[in-house]
């Protein structure tokens, strides 16, 4: 008999499998929707192509009808279709939180005690996953490492107690930031690693600036008079043909001081 704990990974394994197979199919859907309004188009268009010497005809009296009729049926489409495809994005992360969580319960920690974050431990775990399956679909991963600057003479200032404090405050409030399919993971004693899948490095500015805007605020409002931290942050992006590893500790060399 499995256990309780067993039997959980295992529903949970089979969840994410079938949303793996639920994308396929849209991306299946959307492929068959490509090429019917592309064969419409032409229908519509050069309608000779199809229908030579005679054939069968429109009234061009129709034709603005029929055209805006396909493109809206794209347009909707095409909507429905990154709504899909957002929406496994969220529960495809909620789906691995859930497993290594619970696999976390089964066996070694993949969680950092002090922040709730996942653990450099995880990221082993998790760079695989994701480096197969952006070799999969021919996308990109970037990674954004993070580091926290001026806690160092935080300690030397206010001690021990009110660092540990401070921190642990700094990581909820980037933690928030955190979007979809986005993973943060305790990387080192103060840096962070931020996991994007399908995200370019143009892309990649958008958290940049949501992670900078987070620690703005938390200056503004923290309660710790003459402490201000900051964020030094430096990305790379793996491509299929990459080394993963190499391309993570490049975003760690990245960091701007």
């Amino acid at each position: 008999m499995e256990s309780n704990g067993h039997q959980l990974i295992s529903d949970l394994r089979r969840k994410a499998e079938a949303l793996e197979r639920r994308e396929f199919q849209i991306w299946t859907m959307y492929a068959m929707m490509g090429a019917t309004f592309a064969a419409g188009f032409v229908a519509l268009l050069v309608p000779d192509i199809l229908w030579p010497q005679g054939g069968l005809r429109f009234d061009r009296r129709y034709f603005p009808q029929l055209f805006f009729g396909f493109v809206s049926l794209g347009v909707l489409f095409h909507a429905y279709a990154i709504n899909q495809w957002r929406l496994l994005r969220r529960t495809r992360a909620e789906l691995q939180r859930q497993l290594i969580r619970t696999e976390a319960a089964e066996g070694p920690s993949l969680l950092d005690p002090m922040t709730g974050l996942f653990n450099r431990r995880y990221l082993e775990h998790l760079i695989p996953t994701e480096a197969s399956r952006t070799d999969r679909k021919g996308t990109s991963l970037t990674f954004l490492v993070l580091e926290i600057a001026g806690l160092q003479p935080a300690e030397t200032r206010f001690g021990n107690l009110t660092t540990e404090q401070v921190f642990y405050s700094v990581v909820q409030a980037l933690s928030k930031t955190v979007r979809g399919a986005e993973t943060l993971v305790r990387y080192a004693a103060i840096q962070f690693v931020l996991v994007m899948p399908e995200t370019t490095e143009q892309q990649a500015e958008d958290p940049v600036r949501r992670l900078v805007a987070a620690m703005d605020s938390w200056n503004r409002q923290n309660p710790v008079p003459g402490l201000r931290l900051g964020l030094n942050c430096g990305f790379a992006t793996y491509r299929k043909g990459l080394d993963v590893k190499a391309v993570l500790e490049a975003a760690a060399e990245r960091i701007r001081r």
